[in-house]
């Protein structure tokens, strides 16, 4: 399913997420996403994307700038 960041933070508030097909500012941070796994833990989202699967972790933290070890953040 197609969110954006915001949607990502209230829909899933400090979890980590799969996402893919992501689509980034001018800034290179991160807009929107398809959201594929909100079941997985962090460590098999990251093996995913070690894999070369497409899987991107991200955070979706609620509080501002904080980028986290692992799991893309922003």
């Amino acid at each position: 399913m197609r969110m954006t960041v915001e949607e990502m933070r209230k829909a899933y508030p400090n979890t980590c997420i799969g996402i893919t097909d992501i689509e980034y500012d001018d800034r290179e941070r991160i807009v929107s996403g398809d959201v594929k796994y909100t079941d997985r833990t962090e460590k098999e989202l990251l093996m995913m994307a070690v894999h070369r699967t497409g899987i991107v972790p991200f955070y979706t933290s609620t509080a501002d700038n904080v980028l986290t070890m692992g799991a893309l953040s922003v």
